[in-house]
């Protein structure tokens, strides 16, 4: 398969985008061009900042993946996940993986996790958390519309039937608003 990563030059990157490449799929990395990564300088670059990458007529548009990766550096935004959908709608992608984190629950709200907050006693939602776990409904405490994974989940995965929005979560309890991933690997959840 053709698979475009959007960003792919840090954490998840350089992990994943070797093992697709073991497993045959020809890869291309877009990104601003402002940080390169050894693990990933084997595949075709695209530099551009994220709007041109993503625009009608785009780099992204232009090389015609079948499937787009997003980590949504450095913060993830509805407008964001917008982007990210047409772009797909229009190169013809037919499946999205969205790279997320664990802040999207409503669980981690009412535990304080990575807050400031510190943890609170008993959150409601029980233990471990599952796909179908509710989301919270509003940007995480002390975080903004800069940044608001539910936001962003919510326009990327409006895809037409033909298409399917597969969300990665980081897990970890080492996971904070922002990031993509932790330095721990407990726990990645994935659902299409």
């Amino acid at each position: 398969m053709r698979v475009a990563f959007v960003g792919g030059t840090h954490h998840v990157g350089p992990v994943t985008v070797p093992l697709l490449l073991e497993a045959g799929h020809e890869v291309v990395v877009a990104h601003s061009g402002a940080h390169e990564h050894p693990a990933v300088a084997a595949v075709e670059h695209l530099h551009g900042p994220r709007d041109e990458l993503l625009a009608e007529g785009g780099p992204i548009e232009r090389w015609a993946p079948e499937v787009l990766i997003d980590t949504f550096a450095p913060g993830a935004t509805a407008d964001k996940g917008g982007a990210l959908a047409a772009c797909a709608r229009r190169s013809g992608a037919a499946q999205i993986v969205a790279v997320s984190s664990m802040d999207v629950y409503q669980h981690c709200v009412h535990a304080g996790i990575a807050d400031g907050t510190g943890v609170i006693p008993l959150p409601p939602q029980r233990l471990p958390l599952y796909e179908d776990a509710p989301l919270r409904d509003k940007p995480y405490p002390g975080g903004s519309p800069e940044h608001d994974n539910v936001a962003m989940e919510a326009r990327s995965v409006l895809q037409p039937a033909s298409q399917s929005c597969v969300r990665a979560r980081s897990t970890a309890p080492t996971s904070t608003p922002g990031s993509a991933t932790s330095s721990s690997s407990s726990g990645t959840e994935y659902a299409s």
